[in-house]
């Protein structure tokens, strides 16, 4: 089973919005240069988030900005360890 999107942009913003989390099985079957890609498109996608400014009285938007910002993270460590572990280096 490959990843599910062809494109990583569209596919790192459906796993900040929580409609996707990777798994180890979703590695399977891509090719490695996609992998360089999405953790590209997380990496952007992630500091795009962090920049973004939220009302410290909002607890809500806090909430969904730090969920976002977790899911990012879960995502790019969960390549990161995949990627090492086959020994595919970008």
């Amino acid at each position: 089973m490959a990843l599910p999107i062809p494109s990583m942009s569209r596919l790192a913003k459906d796993i900040a919005e929580g409609y996707i989390q990777l798994t180890v099985v979703m590695f399977r079957g891509t090719p490695v240069d996609k992998f360089k890609t999405l953790q590209h498109e997380l990496t952007k996608l992630l500091q795009e988030v962090r920049g973004t400014a939220v009302d410290l009285e909002d607890f809500q938007a806090l909430k969904a900005k730090n969920t976002k910002i977790s899911r990012l993270n879960h995502a790019l460590v969960m390549l990161k360890n995949y990627c090492r572990e086959r020994k595919i280096y970008f």
